[in-house]
C-alpha cells in the first residue's frame, strides 16, 4: 500500500492578507522602536522655557 504524503496547508486569500498585515505591523513596530532608540540616544535632554510668554505664538480660531 503506498504511503500517503501530507500536502502543505493551503491558505485562503483572507488568511494570507491577515498574515501579511500582521507581519507588516510587526516589522513597522521594530523599525519605529529602533528609530526612537537611535534618536533619543543622540538627542541631548535640554528643555527651553520661553523667557517671555507674551511673545509665544498661540492658536486663534478665525470664522
Amino acid at each position: 500500500m503506498p504511503k500517503q504524503q501530507d500536502s502543505p496547508k493551503r491558505y485562503t486569500r483572507d488568511e494570507i492578507m491577515a498574515m501579511a498585515r500582521h507581519e507588516y505591523a510587526r516589522q513597522l513596530s521594530l523599525y519605529t522602536k529602533a528609530q526612537l532608540t537611535k534618536y533619543s540616544a543622540n538627542k541631548p535632554s535640554v528643555t527651553k522655557t520661553p523667557s517671555n510668554t507674551a511673545t509665544t505664538p498661540s492658536a486663534r480660531i478665525v470664522c
